[in-house]
């Protein structure tokens, strides 16, 4: 939701990342905030899929393969504060209930550093209702299942 690919200025229609050749869906990458007011569907989108910021990016660390790297994506994934953190995740679920049908469906990615806010600001909106948190491990991933 940081980054993304959205159609050149900050009007008009939003070109889509994918469409289906049918015209049945469309999949949008960019920022929410930025994409969802332009798609001129009010109250029309059956399913959106987030991947808001993890705001990981605070001069950490992490090792990947075998190496020491910084764990910074860039200034959009920066946590200045609890506070900010829980209004970004308020505003952008606000701009997904605006597009989203009244039995649409919502997924978010997100890890123990974020989700607990965007759970707790689905519940503040008040028009999203709250499934059991799924947590996928290594060993339920689709190719341990795979035969």
């Amino acid at each position: 939701m940081g980054r993304g690919d959205v159609a050149a200025g900050n009007s008009g229609a939003v070109k889509p990342f994918f469409a289906s050749t049918r015209g049945d869906f469309a999949l949008y990458h960019g920022n929410a905030l930025e994409v969802l007011p332009r798609l001129g569907i009010d109250s029309a989108g059956d399913l959106i899929f987030a991947d808001p910021p993890y705001f990981l990016s605070n001069d950490g660390v992490t090792c990947q393969a075998g190496r020491m790297v910084s764990v910074n994506k860039g200034g959009w994934d920066r946590l200045e504060s609890i506070e900010g953190m829980h209004a970004f995740n308020r505003r952008w679920l606000d701009a997904c209930r605006a597009v989203m049908n009244p039995n649409a469906t919502i997924w978010v990615s997100g890890t123990r550093h974020v989700i607990y806010s965007v759970g707790f600001a689905m519940q503040e909106v008040d028009q999203f209702t709250l499934p059991s948190f799924f947590r996928a491990d290594a060993a339920c991933a689709p190719s341990a299942i795979a035969p």
